[in-house]
């Protein structure tokens, strides 16, 4: 009878300590509104950006965006490597802004190193495209025409109405196939979005520039 409930009680205990995490990251969950494939283990990536400039003159700098933790992705900036340049970032409406200085110095090799982990995310398409429609001014500054994307040329506009279709997801997909369908330059330099249009051929970077 003793060795009996002995053993119960390792049964009991046994369970208790099981029950105890799947408690909490049940509370976790409800408390901070957690989805189950938040919970799930995730791939995450390191990127570098290495920058390598000789010959520089007196008060160079570099300017980039870095990207940030959002809905979509989760970054960790990781420890820079000695003899790094001082690093001075300003945030704004556009994003986070980075800018390392020269100090003087003629000839520098540096890295910029974070982790990248996407997050899984699902999207519904509306069933009517709201492309005439109102946007509200949180969206206004991205449809601002520029040198490198000109949103108001009457060429890309002409392009962009033969593409629209039925059905905002329709749109969308026709939109990809005809931007992804440009030919590869084969180069990473970046090509305008009316100059991928016309020539019919472009960078990754002008495929961006033009979708």
């Amino acid at each position: 009878m003793y060795s009996m409930l002995r053993q119960n009680a390792y049964g009991i205990v046994a369970g208790t300590l099981l029950m105890i995490p799947l408690l909490t990251i049940l509370m976790k969950q409800w408390q901070e509104r957690y989805s189950w494939q938040e919970l799930l283990p995730k791939e995450a990536y390191t990127v570098s950006y290495e920058f390598d400039m000789f010959h520089l003159p007196e008060d160079a700098y570099v300017e980039s965006y870095l990207p940030v933790s959002n809905e979509r992705q989760e970054i960790r900036v990781l420890p820079a490597e000695e003899g790094q340049l001082a690093l001075h970032t300003t945030t704004d409406k556009t994003g986070l802004h980075a800018r390392w200085e020269s100090e003087g110095q003629t000839d520098v090799v540096f890295q910029h190193r974070f982790e990248f982990e996407g997050k899984a995310l699902t999207y519904t398409w509306p069933k009517v495209a709201p492309l005439d429609e109102y946007f509200p001014d949180s969206v206004e500054l991205y449809r601002v025409s520029t040198a490198a994307i000109q949103s108001d040329d009457p060429l890309i506009r002409s392009v962009a109405d033969s593409l629209k279709m039925l059905g905002f997801g329709h749109t969308m997909t026709s939109n990809f196939q005809y931007v992804s369908g440009l030919a590869n330059t084969g180069s990473n330099a970046l090509t305008d979005a009316l100059t991928a249009l016309q020539r019919q051929r472009a960078s990754c970077n002008g495929q961006v520039a033009f979708s």
